[in-house]
């Protein structure tokens, strides 16, 4: 289930400017924003919506990215502007898109008197003219052409001399940026940065999705190694966890399927070492990705469904949601599960406060299991065994936020909490390790 997608009007009041952008956003970058803040500001706009484009009527539809990406990507670049909102009324819509039909259902909702100016490319207004019901425009809205510097108004007139342009029209020069979503796609697909041309935000969940041919870096894991499958975690297997590693084979990827077998043998190591029960820590090492490889929409469709918040913080860091959807679908298939094993799983990316041994077992586990590769995991390794427990998670808690900074990820608010829990709790104890070379 989705959110309305009225939520999006929410607080306009009648008799006000509102601006309406409409794209593809596949994917949205700073020349939009800037077009936007520019127009709101000219035109005394009160607010703009970023209206995401869902079967674009007009546009060869099958290069255009899932609309639920899009969305999230403009809701993520969009959500630190109060006068900006990103708007998935076309997106719900079925059917083509078609801008007389937002524009009447917007008027519809906000009421006659307010104003809506849509705003477009100047290369793009003259193809107003075989839009559907074109001359339906003049009543609906205010057509703002967005134009580079530089630009000659007269001469596009004069190119289409003839036509007619019953709608209002007005042009707004805007600072130049030269950056097309076509382009950024082709930056993308080639490996190359496209910093400062897409808010950060946008940028961090680009790579976490894999879009645009970023490749597989759902949480920035390593390439399956060719070596065989760990024999620790399938030596002892009954009918419970040979179901599970079958179910598991068909729901991950390569990378996946290994990256959980060898977390399930790391977890029952480690449970050996500090007191936890083995078999409990095993299965929550081989169930703790259940919804790693779920696509995205899918995840999200199941996460409003448990009535879970999706918060821009979610939106940059999918690890967070799948963790929540996957302990809730583990505890409903396999019932016979213990309750600590489903809480290890619901923890195992962010924590909590007050984690129970098992948690810590797992968050550790996660981290340092056989196929990752990462060289700040080192040290962490070399301490299995040589310290308590508690002493072991803070600093792979530790890790986890340096980890955050460096790539400059976004950190969510539970992340803080769970540390400050710690630093509480240690007061006057250990001091957990300084980051070398940072």
């Amino acid at each position: 289930m989705r959110a309305d997608r009225h939520t999006d009007k929410a607080g306009l009041r009648k008799g006000r400017r509102i601006g309406v952008m409409g794209g593809t956003f596949d994917p949205i970058h700073l020349g939009h924003l800037v077009c936007a803040e520019t127009a709101r500001d000219v035109f005394g706009l009160d607010r703009v919506l970023f209206m995401v484009a869902g079967n674009p009527a007009l546009k060869d539809t099958g290069k255009v990215s899932e609309g639920q990406y899009r969305f999230d990507m403009t809701q993520l670049a969009v959500a630190s502007n109060p006068d900006f909102r990103a708007s998935r009324i076309e997106l719900d819509r079925a059917g083509p898109t078609y801008t007389v039909d937002t524009l009447r259902e917007l008027k519809a909702s906000m009421g006659a008197d307010t104003e809506l100016y849509f705003i477009t490319g100047a290369d793009a207004v003259f193809e107003i003219l075989s839009w559907k019901e074109s001359a339906a425009l003049t009543g609906l809205a205010t057509f703002i052409a967005a134009t580079r510097p530089g630009y000659d108004i007269q001469a596009a007139l004069a190119l289409h001399e003839g036509a007619e342009l019953s709608f209002d029209l007005r042009f707004l020069e805007v600072p130049a940026l030269a950056v097309s979503s076509t382009d950024l796609r082709g930056r993308l697909a080639a490996g190359q940065s496209v910093r400062y041309l897409v808010p950060p935000e946008v940028e961090a969940y680009i790579h976490a999705h894999g879009l645009y041919g970023t490749g597989e870096r759902y949480d920035e894991a390593t390439p399956a190694r060719s070596e065989p499958e760990p024999e620790g975690a399938l030596a002892s297997l009954d009918v419970l966890t040979s179901e599970i590693v079958a179910r598991l084979k068909q729901r991950l990827n390569e990378y996946g399927y290994r990256h959980s077998l060898g977390c399930a043998e790391t977890c029952g190591a480690l449970a050996r070492l500090y007191g936890v029960d083995v078999r409990e820590a095993q299965l929550a090492g081989l169930l703790h990705d259940w919804d790693r490889c779920v696509p995205w929409p899918e995840l999200l469709d199941k996460a409003r469904e448990l009535g879970l918040e999706v918060t821009p913080e979610v939106l940059a860091a999918p690890p967070i949601l799948h963790a929540q959807t996957g302990a809730a679908d583990v505890a409903r298939i396999f019932p016979q599960v213990p309750r600590a094993v489903i809480t290890a799983i619901l923890h195992h990316t962010v924590g909590a406060p007050d984690m129970a041994d098992l948690d810590k077992v797992l968050y550790i586990a996660d981290m340092i299991e056989p196929t990752r590769t990462n060289p700040h995991i080192a040290p962490l390794r070399e301490m299995v065994g040589t310290v308590s427990l508690d002493t072991l998670f803070t600093q792979a808690y530790q890790c986890s936020m340096l980890h955050l900074v460096r790539h400059r990820k976004v950190m969510h608010p539970d992340t803080t909490r769970v540390w400050n829990a710690l630093m509480l709790k240690n007061a006057g104890g250990g001091k957990p390790q300084e980051d070398e070379g940072e």
